[in-house]
């Protein structure tokens, strides 16, 4: 139940206003289980003794339904980082990696999604990839991941970002390959703002 209220604060600062999200907790119960509980045999198989579901509503006034089955890509990201931050906080995770959690958001979502992960590395390392301007732009620290194809394989490299590297970065997510200067003014006002905010 506190997880549930934990979750649905953080799902309300990520612009899922009337979130309701429960957990379900049902022992796995067998006729040949090896643990009894209450007076029922229980089964314990190599993922644990219990069945646990999560259930969320992302509407006002609807029951909540199984968050696997009704929740979109966008609202499953948002999900994933709110447990992730609560899970951070309570057991002081060092790093946290996030691959693309701006999938099925954008704009002002994406900006408070920043905001969070912004927020959540006061207490712990966050490393994200993302192709999101309104993400790119809280980061402390811009890295550009490039990949390059040679005559026999394929090489990753890591470039670490400048200041106004990070902006051309910015200002390439927002507009493409081709880089106005209105869009590198708005990258630096982008950017800037997510300094002041945080």
């Amino acid at each position: 139940e506190k997880l549930s209220k934990n979750i649905e604060k953080e799902l309300a600062e990520l612009n899922i206003a009337h979130a309701t999200f429960a957990v379900s907790v049902d022992w796995l119960y067998t006729k040949n289980g090896w643990i009894s509980i209450d007076g029922q045999s229980v089964e314990c198989t190599d993922f644990g003794c219990d069945d646990i579901r999560l259930f969320i509503s992302t509407n006002k006034g609807e029951e909540p339904k199984p968050l696997a089955k009704i929740a979109s890509g966008g609202e499953i990201s948002r999900v994933m980082l709110a447990l992730k931050s609560i899970l951070a906080k309570e057991q002081s995770l060092p790093v946290m990696i996030f691959d693309e959690i701006d999938t099925g958001i954008s704009g002002e979502v994406s900006e408070k999604v920043g905001r969070a992960m912004r927020k959540l590395s006061d207490h712990c390392q966050i490393i994200a990839i993302t192709h999101q301007p309104q993400i790119a732009s809280q980061a402390h620290h811009h890295y550009k991941v490039e990949k390059r194809e040679t005559e026999e394989r394929t090489i990753t490299r890591i470039v670490s970002l400048d200041k106004e590297a990070h902006i051309r970065e910015v200002a390439g997510l927002m507009s493409g390959s081709e880089i106005s200067e209105s869009t590198l003014n708005s990258a630096r006002e982008l950017i800037q703002k997510s300094v002041s905010n945080n």
